[in-house]
């Protein structure tokens, strides 16, 4: 896994999903920040968004609770993003402040 190079707590998903901006991430131990490359960020959210903008633009027969089941959807699929952009800090794919152990 890996660790606040400040005081060495272990970088956790819940970071990931506590951060407005993914790019500076808060440590959960101290107040250091975890950054990494806007490029990175850049990609996702345009592979975030070949993705969604088909299945949102979709013609489906879901009745009333139509736009609630692709809310629903795009939720789930935004923490799959999610836990993957937080899997691949921890692994150090994506560059990033962060000591790898």
């Amino acid at each position: 896994m890996s660790n606040c190079q400040s005081c060495g707590t272990e970088f956790k998903f819940g970071d990931v999903l506590k951060g407005t901006n993914p790019a500076s991430i808060k440590c959960g131990g101290c107040s250091e920040r975890v950054k990494s490359s806007y490029v990175t960020l850049i990609l996702g959210v345009i592979l975030f968004a070949i993705i969604v903008i088909p299945l949102w633009t979709l013609e489906l027969n879901l009745g009333a609770n139509g736009g609630m089941i692709k809310i629903g959807a795009l939720l789930v699929l935004a923490l799959i993003f999610e836990f993957g952009y937080f899997r691949l800090l921890s692994k150090g794919t994506i560059k990033s402040n962060l000591n790898l152990q």
